[in-house]
């Protein structure tokens, strides 16, 4: 099997990542927020990620998968998935999908934060297409409206002076 000129060993990875600094990096702050708007009342902190915007969460097929022969084990998508969708395998230094269905729908950071693409949320399909056939087929813009108008008082913009 001929190695990808593009791809970057674990060593030389983690070795880059030192120099620039993205062992600091989280998304966690991005993601914690995010679980409130899961349905539950306004600005509550909730981890139940049975539902998405109402809908059943184990009716969506939106969950990541990690190519292990790919995988360098940067820990990237642990560390940054605010969802606890990853764990690290400390003895084979990969990071294993332990809760997909705690992946928010259409979110694919830790794809795009992975610096060899070893995940992948789809199978022949662009991302955002897959997203945008979710939200029609649960017509997500419609409840997305409802909650709008419900949550005004705590959604609204208000201009500083």
């Amino acid at each position: 099997m001929e190695k990808d000129q593009g791809a970057i060993s674990r060593k030389n990875f983690l070795q880059q990542s030192v120099k620039v600094g993205l062992a600091g990096l989280t998304a966690h702050a991005v993601f914690e927020g995010s679980a409130s708007a899961q349905g539950s009342g306004a600005g509550q902190k909730t981890t139940n990620f049975d539902t998405w915007c109402g809908i059943d969460r184990s009716t969506i097929q939106w969950n990541p998968t990690v190519d292990e022969s790919k995988c360098v084990g940067c820990g990237l998508c642990v560390t940054t998935c605010g969802r606890k969708v990853y764990q690290f395998d400390y003895e084979n230094k990969k990071s294993k999908v332990v809760e997909p269905s705690h992946c928010m729908v259409a979110c694919n950071t830790c794809a795009n934060l992975c610096p060899v693409g070893a995940i992948s949320f789809t199978e022949g399909e662009n991302p955002r297409e897959k997203a945008q056939k979710i939200v029609q087929k649960h017509n997500v813009v419609k409840i997305a409206q409802a909650q709008l108008e419900s949550r005004k008082e705590e959604l609204a913009y208000k201009q500083s002076n």
